[in-house]
This record gives structure tokens, C-alpha cells and sequence, in this order.
């Protein structure tokens, strides 16, 4: 493969890591307002449904998903930097 061919599907990889991150925004946003529905309706109920516990998931899942894309960013950059080094050399 060539330089260029390199360099464009690392914008191709640039702009599904931005998709990824915005489907995950909404997804977040989705947990986060159920979880606060879930603990409003609990005192309704019997038992109580603290926040804290409605809140665990989505920020575990926050987590490990803001982690794993800082580390494909992390790696898109890294060889986005040597295409772009070698392009320069050419």
C-alpha cells in the first residue's frame, strides 16, 4: 500500500472513532436519565432505589468506553505521525 492509501484510511479511522464517541454520548445519556427514572419511580415503591447504586452502571460503562477510545486515539495518532514523518521524507 502507499503512503496516501495509509493516510486516508487513517482519516477513514478518525472519523469512526468521532461516530463511536458521539453513539456513546447518546447511549450514555440514555443509561443516565433511565437510571434517574428508575430512583424516581423507586419511592413509589417498597424499597428505595438509591442514586448511587442507579448510577454505578453507567459510570463503569463511562469508564472502560472513555478508556478504550483514549487508547485508539492514543494509537491512531501514533501512526498517523510516522505516515505523516514518512511522507515528508519522500
Amino acid at each position: 500500500m502507499t503512503l496516501a492509501r495509509f493516510e486516508w484510511r487513517m482519516h477513514s479511522l478518525r472519523q469512526l472513532l468521532v461516530l463511536a464517541l458521539l453513539l456513546f454520548g447518546v447511549i450514555l445519556a440514555n443509561e443516565v436519565f433511565a437510571s434517574l427514572r428508575a430512583v424516581q419511580l423507586s419511592y413509589i415503591s417498597l424499597s428505595e432505589y438509591h442514586l448511587r447504586e442507579a448510577l454505578e452502571v453507567p459510570t463503569a460503562f463511562a469508564f472502560f468506553s472513555l478508556s478504550t477510545f483514549a487508547c485508539l486515539h492514543a494509537l491512531q495518532w501514533f501512526v498517523d505521525t510516522k505516515i505523516q514523518r514518512r511522507m515528508r521524507r519522500k
